[in-house]
């Protein structure tokens, strides 16, 4: 772990057991200034990257944002089937109540309603579920580009953009210093489903 150095009038971040840790721990020091910048730099790459990517951009909109109406009809149909082999199970019974069929013709036709209604009683909700988490990720995305347009000309790094950004800042060496982003897990996402969608398409 790094420790913050005031005392000075160039702050700076040492590791203390770097002399004794073998694995990972900074191995010098780095200036308090040196690390905001680089770490100010990465943000901003990553918010230009974001704002920037026209083609990327396109790819959320066209994959996210815009209402799936053949999903929508599928969902719909699903649903009226499910209807009618309920309706269909119900009608079973009563033919069968009224002596109209025998019991193991009944259960025969019963069984297979049963296992129809199943399969599309999940792909029903296999669906729906799909459906909202491409809105709920599409929402989260709204969100992102408001807040990296926010941040889009900034020259200074501020405890809000940390804040806002940064899960943890790791820094190995001057010339080695990582970040993860809280909103990684929201590009990952983002990108399964377009790569998910581009094989359906194929």
């Amino acid at each position: 772990m790094l420790h913050y150095i005031s005392n000075t009038s160039n702050p700076f971040y040492l590791c203390k057991n770097a002399r004794y840790n073998e694995y990972g721990c900074m191995q010098g020091k780095i200036h308090e200034k040196e690390l905001n910048e680089a770490v100010r730099d990465m943000i901003l790459i990553q918010i230009n990257l974001f704002t920037h990517n026209g083609k990327l951009l396109q790819i959320f909109k066209n994959n996210i944002h815009k209402p799936n109406i053949s999903t929508d009809n599928f969902i719909l149909e699903l649903n009226d089937e499910i209807k009618k082999l309920q309706s269909d199970k119900r009608k079973l019974y009563e033919r069968y109540k009224n002596k109209e069929m025998n019991r193991i013709l009944y259960l025969q036709e019963r069984e297979i309603l049963e296992k129809t209604l199943e399969n599309k009683t999940n792909e029903c909700e296999a669906l729906i579920y799909k459906k909202q988490i491409h809105e709920d990720i599409f929402e989260k995305t709204q969100q992102l580009s408001q807040t990296f347009l926010q941040f889009q000309s900034t020259t200074e790094l501020s405890k809000e953009m940390v804040d806002i950004f940064i899960e943890m800042v790791k820094v190995y060496d001057v010339d080695r210093i990582e970040i993860e982003f809280k909103f990684q897990n929201e590009f990952e996402n983002i990108m399964k489903i377009i790569q998910n969608q581009k094989y359906e398409k194929v």
